[in-house]
């Protein structure tokens, strides 16, 4: 039934990534998914329409704002380079994550945020995915594993010299760490 129903919007698509009509892709892509939400080559192709409208700067724009707020409340931040099947990868524009992993470490050094990249084709295979991009229980149980391995020193640090600052306070003094 999906095949049938969905054949008009799967030719628009097509065509209009061809002549880089990246609104009516969008559109025929969602009326796609409105039929069937986990069909991966859509959501591959919205994507690229999405990439040529220029979504790709208007995120990093946030990221910015988010990262410069933070920083001014001082609150520490820590991105996190997910996992991706590999045929995700595949189907990016080339030199596309480069781009991406290389603005993510521009913005994250400018307002000293840290990066955990969780990427690893070997640890993660294909049966740690749902789909391209989530995981299913076994591959979180990895993730969670490996985040927590990663961020753990740095939380622990903070954690203490928070106790040492207030141990100083209480006690009278100046104390700056």
């Amino acid at each position: 039934m999906f095949g049938l129903k969905g054949m008009g919007a799967r030719g628009t698509i097509k065509k209009a990534i061809t002549k880089s009509d990246w609104g009516t892709a969008v559109k025929a892509g969602l009326e796609l998914l409105e039929i069937n939400p986990w069909d991966i080559p859509t959501l591959l192709q919205i994507a690229k329409a999405s990439a040529g409208l220029g979504c790709y700067n208007a995120q990093l724009y946030y990221l910015d704002s988010l990262l410069r707020f933070a920083e001014e409340k001082g609150v520490k931040v820590i991105l996190v380079n997910m996992p991706l099947r590999k045929d995700n990868l595949t189907a990016m524009m080339p030199n596309y994550y480069e781009l991406y992993k290389s603005d993510i470490a521009k913005h994250a050094a400018k307002y000293h945020a840290q990066v955990v990249d969780l990427f690893n084709t070997d640890t993660f295979t294909d049966d740690d995915f749902i789909d391209t991009v989530h995981l299913t229980g076994h591959g979180s149980i990895k993730l969670v594993d490996k985040l927590a391995a990663a961020v753990a020193p740095n939380v622990a640090s903070t954690v203490l010299a928070q106790q040492n600052i207030e141990k100083a306070r209480i006690a009278g003094q100046n104390y700056t760490h």
